[in-house]
């Protein structure tokens, strides 16, 4: 049960509480009053979409929070309920960001979440919802709905996926199989240049390298033998005159002593130029002297060949390349022996999801009756006298270019199941069912609707039912005759119904008015529980206005309202 809901700060909302209590709830107002944005905030709370538009003016954010206590369901929720295992407590607060923050029982959570747990909790109706029924495409799951089995329903749309899974992978290997031979031949033409050059690691770059000594090689190898000749080796050399210089310094050196300082000064420039000498001679012997230039710039063209092709921004590259070539190569060899083991698994998926189709068929035949029956029944509480509705489960029709392996046996196979459903409607005996789109006035379609809802409550795992203005359309003993099944159905289950019809608030267990009040020059909106003489005063404005008549009218309708009233032999 959904016992307190507070909104803060969202759109024309200052701050409200609301504690709501079991049964029938029902919210009234004039129009424009807010009603709107607690339907909106209630639909924040199960996850819906908000914008930060809806923020107050002024306002950082905007908060909606939830009790909801008293439910079956939290045994199954243990993650979310508290120490008692009764109470749920959820929070969403909307920034001018546009994000929103979740936290359930005071943890931070996510929408997704929030939305998957009160979607146990809470069942919301929009005023729109019963334009469903103008479109047939939403009638299968209404029907899909008071089906107790629903592991055909997870098993179904797990097979469905596979045998996707494998016809799309069949199919690409038939593509494959078609351009095999062709791409065979490209492959062992790619590869063949591949490994000719046969690329290796740092290789590319070894060349450039080698590429740029070999030009300078002729410059360094006449630079350094006429400096090793004219250093060390040559007739005349630098180390050799030296030599001799220092040879007659120090047998000068006794008759005077500085020619001893001059020797060792000059000792020390022919260990340096000796030194210089070995390194010019070094220098002569280059290592890749012998290296062929042209060999060089062929390797280094063909490996630029290739680069370009590939369209690799590193040489090293092309060794997974080539690597990826031979895989795919190998890949295309053992095709054709794929292909025959694909078609074997996709003909089994598809007698597979053919047969679970079939079995949701039965399921939904059977479901598609009692739902009728069930239907009738509350058509019949809805004021409808001798109306007549029927609902047809026949096979869905497969579209013109429908792929193959989704057709089986005449069937047509979907993840939701081969069918399509009709509900059939003649508001008045002895006329033709058609359609409910094309037979139903607009005020028929809500209540057919809320026939509907009715019919799938007790099937149905949601604790608490928000209606908002399903009574569109409709009026009088009309009205009261949807009033009273919303009491009878709120026996079982608390109902919110946000309604404009008196005959409907009549019978609320607990009544509160949203009213509009401008206090400072700014609009706020105040949502309030009424006493039962405020009641009589609210239904009596609904009517058209407060006055002695409408008052007693009023107060008239409520004391009417009691079921012992509505149903004397049954109470």
């Amino acid at each position: 049960m959904l016992e307190y809901l507070s909104i803060s700060n969202l759109a024309v909302i200052s701050d409200v509480e609301i504690e709501f209590g079991p049964g029938l709830n029902v919210i009234t107002g004039e129009t424009g009053a807010g009603k709107s944005m607690i339907v909106q905030a209630l639909e924040m709370l199960r996850g819906g979409r908000a914008s930060s538009q809806w923020i107050r003016t002024g306002q950082d954010n905007a908060k909606v929070g939830a009790t909801i206590t008293q439910t079956d369901i939290l045994g199954r929720l243990e993650e979310f309920s508290d120490e008692n295992g009764d109470e749920i407590i959820i929070e969403r607060t909307l920034t001018t960001q546009g994000r929103s923050r979740v936290r359930i029982q005071g943890s931070l959570s996510n929408i997704q979440t929030l939305a998957e747990l009160t979607g146990e909790l809470i069942e919301l109706t929009s005023q729109h919802d019963h334009q469903k029924l103008l479109s047939s495409a939403s009638y299968i799951s209404m029907v899909d709905s008071i089906i107790s089995q629903t592991d055909v329903f997870e098993n179904l749309r797990m097979s469905y996926e596979s045998l996707e899974k494998a016809a799309r992978n069949l199919d690409d290997l038939k593509q494959k199989l078609a351009n095999r031979t062709s791409r065979m031949e490209n492959l062992e033409f790619l590869l063949e240049e591949l490994r000719s050059v046969s690329p290796k690691a740092g290789e590319y770059e070894n060349l450039l390298k080698l590429r740029r000594k070999l030009a300078s090689m002729q410059d360094i190898l006449s630079t350094s033998l006429w400096a090793e000749e004219l250093l060390y080796s040559g007739d005349s050399s630098v180390s050799g005159s030296l030599f001799e210089i220092i040879r007659k310094a120090r047998a000068l050196a006794k008759s005077e002593p500085q020619m001893e300082h001059v020797s060792d000064i000059l000792e020390e420039a022919r260990i340096l130029c000796t030194e210089a000498a070995g390194i010019f001679r070094n220098l002569g012997e280059f290592e890749d002297a012998d290296a062929d230039p042209d060999f060089v710039e062929a390797r280094l063209h063909s490996y630029e060949k290739l680069i370009r092709k590939h369209g690799v921004e590193d040489a090293d590259r092309l060794i997974s390349v080539m690597q990826a070539l031979e895989d795919e190569f190998a890949s295309l060899n053992e095709v054709s022996f794929g292909v025959e083991k694909l078609e074997k698994q996709v003909l089994s998926l598809r007698k597979e999801t053919a047969d679970l189709c079939v079995e949701l068929t039965e399921l939904r035949h059977k479901a598609a009756s009692d739902l009728e029956k069930r239907v009738s029944q509350e058509l019949g509480h809805l004021g409808f006298t001798g109306a007549v509705f029927r609902i047809e489960i026949t096979p869905k029709k497969a579209p013109a270019n429908a792929e193959d392996w989704k057709l089986y046996n005449g069937a047509f196979l979907t993840p939701s199941g081969s069918d399509k459903a009709s509900f059939l409607f003649s508001a008045n005996p002895g006329l033709a069912l058609r359609p409910v789109s094309e037979s139903a006035s607009g005020g028929e379609i809500s209540r057919i609707h809320l026939a509907i809802k009715c019919a799938c409550v007790s099937s149905s795992p949601q604790l608490t039912s928000i209606y908002d203005e399903v009574d569109a359309g409709i009026g009088g003993t009309t009205a009261n005759a949807v009033g009273l099944k919303l009491k009878t159905v709120a026996l079982s289950r608390q109902l919110i119904c946000i309604t404009h019809l008196p005959q409907i608030a009549a019978f609320a267990d607990h009544h509160f008015v949203v009213s509009k009040e401008i206090v400072d020059g700014t609009t706020s909106t105040t949502v309030r529980a009424l006493s039962l003489d405020e009641r009589i005063k609210e239904i009596a404005r609904m009517m058209g206005g407060v006055s002695p008549e409408s008052l007693s009218l009023a107060e008239k309708m409520i004391k009417n309202s009691d079921l012992k009233s509505a149903y004397p032999a049954v109470y």
